[in-house]
């Protein structure tokens, strides 16, 4: 989760190990990059109601955690490559 520097590190690193991956982001043309090494793109808010064995997180938001965790298979792993602030106490 998340095109920005980091996860866009992130998915390069990881294309190079030949699993099969998945990004989500807010910025077509950075996944349009992405898709050129064979990763599944989409954009936020059109991710289909898939669950994941891995999510690694790394969006800065409120809103990316919560869809990263709800995408998440139950006994998964989650990875949070991500510093979010916040005023809320509660995320979920």
């Amino acid at each position: 989760m998340g095109d920005g520097k980091l996860g866009l590190l992130i998915n390069h690193a990881l294309s190079t190990t030949g699993a099969h991956l998945t990004m989500v982001g807010k910025h077509p043309g950075k996944l349009t990059i992405e898709g050129e090494t064979g990763t599944k793109t989409f954009l936020t808010g059109h991710l289909p109601n898939m669950l994941f064995d891995i999510v690694i997180e790394a969006t800065g938001s409120v809103r990316g955690f919560e869809v990263s965790l709800n995408h998440t298979k139950p006994r998964g792993t989650m990875v949070l490559k991500s510093t979010i602030a916040s005023n809320q106490h509660k995320l979920i």
